[in-house]
């Protein structure tokens, strides 16, 4: 048979939007599948070219209309001049009166963000960032020379040459804040200009996060881009071809996940923002170097959790030096883990699992959980070392390790990377519904999933990822079990009794199944055998429509509906690993 024309409704994640996955059939949109997750950009996904992708937005409204909402002091704007982009959307920004000349904009901000413009001198040669904040952070940039001069109290600068002129100019800092200033400017560390001084602006953008990031164009509302807050997250780190990555709610109680300069504490080392190119492909990864002394060489943080439960660290880390990173949970003695940033091997002592896999290019994400943790306080300490257990050295001065994305969490294994920039963040969990239309609302049909378990959630058990419902009521459910690793069709209109009988998964691997009925008697295949024996129907069985109700963390590579039972050799042939 040729199952693609056979089939009513064929989803294979390809396609989407936020809010929306695509089925490959049927095309008129009936078969599309309603999609949400939460109200943040908290979610991340691996993409198509093995990077880290995130939800982004552009904080600052009407980033380049510059006669709107902003205000200028002592400054005219002028809109239609000749833009880095080959455009004319580019406008000058020109000093009315003696003195300070500004642009400024009433902003919202708080944690770590960075600020950004595309610059290009006129008749004067500098641009000024202007935070009002504790302490004012403040930067010149010198748009003759393209360098960063003056800097105070910022955690970092850059300015990236764009070509014909143009430099791309961003501040990063960590401030509760109201307000943005842009000066001109016609010498260093000073904020005078004179009449008729000017410079070139476009797209200016402000966003949370260490580094600037590719532009958003904002009008009277921020706009955002990535991963948004509904979107569907089809995942590559499987390989070329994505899977639907689905998971529970969970949060990162690390409130900062990629900047370790406050809030953490060094023993023998330093720290080193925005110094390596992380596993998002942007350069926006610490290095971690140790000093010269005798000793643990070592950074730390103690997180607050409530007893009795689990916990999970991640992180990634890549060798500068170092090919060995050991993590203490120090509040609880015995607890470390060990991780071989060469081979990508880890060695456990302690916690009740640790585990290691490669993110590319040399990085690796590291970690562990402690199941019933007995304390009110997690220790996150990581240490450089030249080998396993092997804690205490004497520094040569210039090795370490790069690292990003450190994450604690509620819970048995590690879900995706949750950002933090400032407070714990919270992903919402997932869930996805078809339209009824799509299925043929008959007590015949055979449904089909394709999907990969990640994990095995010992805090529930019987949770459903799946369910075909028959008029709004829940008929048949696909369940997960824990503490076991297996999958059951049951029969939720008859005391869930198991159709067919469990089947056996695998963490990681592919799992096919399929369930098809005749209208009286319901046959389940999976992984190209029958499961179980048939099973007579109790109540109508009607196929209206799919629903995912996510509880558990899984990706999904296809779900296929057909409006016939298929035979027994046709299951068999289509769930065949």
């Amino acid at each position: 048979m040729s199952y693609l024309s056979d089939a009513s409704l064929v989803m294979i994640p390809s396609g989407y939007k936020d809010g929306k996955l695509y089925s490959v059939k049927p095309t008129n949109g009936n078969g599309d599948f309603t999609f949400s997750r939460g109200s943040n950009l908290a979610a991340t996904r691996v993409n198509s070219e093995g990077l880290i992708e995130k939800g982004r937005e552009n904080l600052l409204l009407q980033s380049n209309t510059f006669d709107t909402t902003w205000t200028t002091s002592n400054a005219s704007v002028t809109g239609g001049q000749s833009g880095y982009d080959g455009s004319n959307d580019a406008w000058k920004i020109e000093s009315t009166n003696t003195g300070q000349s500004r642009l400024t904009q009433t902003i919202s901000i708080s944690g770590v963000t960075t600020v950004s413009f595309y610059a290009k001198e006129g008749t004067a040669n500098y641009i000024i960032l202007y935070i009002i904040s504790s302490g004012d952070p403040r930067v010149w940039f010198n748009l003759s020379t393209g360098v960063v001069e003056t800097t105070a109290s910022n955690i970092d600068a850059t300015i990236e040459d764009v070509g014909s002129g143009w430099y791309r100019c961003s501040m990063t800092l960590e401030r509760v804040s109201s307000t943005l200033w842009v000066f001109i400017g016609n010498t260093d560390n000073n904020f005078n200009s004179a009449i008729g001084d000017n410079i070139y602006i476009q797209d200016a953008q402000l966003e949370v996060g260490l580094v600037a990031t590719e532009y958003i164009e904002t009008t009277t509302t921020t706009a955002q881009a990535g991963i948004l807050e509904d979107m569907p997250r089809l995942d590559y780190s499987g390989g070329s071809c994505p899977a639907l990555l689905l998971e529970p709610q969970r949060s990162n109680l690390n409130n900062q996940s990629e900047y370790f300069a406050t809030g953490y504490f060094f023993t023998n080392g330093s720290i080193t923002t925005n110094n390596a190119t992380s596993p998002e492909g942007v350069n926006n990864a610490s290095s971690f170097i140790e000093n010269t002394a005798t000793g643990t060489h070592q950074m730390r943080k103690t997180q607050s959790v409530t007893s009795g439960n689990d916990y999970t660290f991640s992180f990634y880390a890549k060798s500068n030096g170092r090919d060995y990173v050991n993590f203490w949970e120090d509040v609880i003695t015995g607890n470390k883990a060990y991780f071989n940033l060469s081979n990508g091997t880890a060695t456990n002592s302690g916690f009740t699992s640790v585990g290691i896999e490669s993110a590319g290019n040399g990085w690796y994400r590291c970690f562990g959980t402690k199941s019933s943790f007995s304390g009110s306080s997690f220790g996150l300490r990581i240490h450089a070392s030249q080998g396993a257990n092997f804690d205490s050295y004497i520094g040569d001065g210039e090795s370490g390790f790069h690292l990003y994305g450190l994450q604690l969490e509620q819970g048995s294994y590690p879900t995706s990377y949750i950002p933090t920039y400032g407070s714990s963040v919270t992903r919402s969990a997932e869930d996805m519904l078809t339209s009824s239309t799509a299925l043929n609302g008959g007590q015949t049909g055979s449904i089909f999933v394709d999907f990969e378990r990640l994990a095995i959630d010992t805090s529930w058990a019987g949770a459903m990822t799946q369910i075909v419902t028959s008029g709004g009521s829940e008929e048949i459910r696909l369940h997960f079990d824990a503490p076991t690793p297996q999958v059951r069709w049951r029969d939720a209109n008859n005391s869930y009794v198991d159709i067919g009988g469990a089947i056996s998964t695998t963490i990681n691997a592919r799992t096919k199944t399929i369930l098809t009925s005749d209208g009286t008697t319901i046959k389940v295949f999976a992984n190209g055998s029958k499961v179980g024996s048939d099973y007579t129907i109790v109540n109508p069985l009607d196929f209206d429509r799919i629903v995912n109700l996510q509880r558990g963390s899984l990706k999904i590579n296809s779900e296929i509906y057909f409006p016939t039972a298929l035979s027994d050799a046709e299951c068999i042939a289509l769930t065949t690993l």
